[in-house]
């Protein structure tokens, strides 16, 4: 019994430092530039991304995200800005968080 009380507390511990470190994250900026061959920073580099990739905002359910997607050929720039959705909340089963927004 002290067992499974002791679990559950430290399960909603995690649970609540995931949600208030998820909300106060305040540089939603992801820089995709670097395509590595391993999931490691030591391998070596496969492909240079010619692309800014920036997190804008996110709803709720963390299941949509708001992205910036710029890139440049020559001298002509190009952005788009729209919504991804990367289901995130829905996969986790993450609760809920307040909106999110970028100044």
């Amino acid at each position: 019994m002290k067992n499974t009380i002791l679990k559950l507390i430290l399960s909603l511990l995690l649970l609540c430092f995931l949600c208030t470190s998820a909300s106060a994250i305040v540089n939603h900026h992801v820089p995709v530039r670097l395509l590595y061959a391993q999931p490691d920073k030591n391998s070596g580099v496969v492909f240079e991304i010619p692309i800014e990739v920036a997190l804008l905002s996110m709803t709720e359910d963390l299941n949509w995200f708001r992205v910036k997607i710029r890139f440049s050929v020559g001298f002509i720039h190009y952005e788009h800005y729209g919504w991804v959705n990367i289901p995130v909340g829905s996969t986790f089963n993450i609760p809920p968080l307040a909106p999110v927004n970028i100044p």
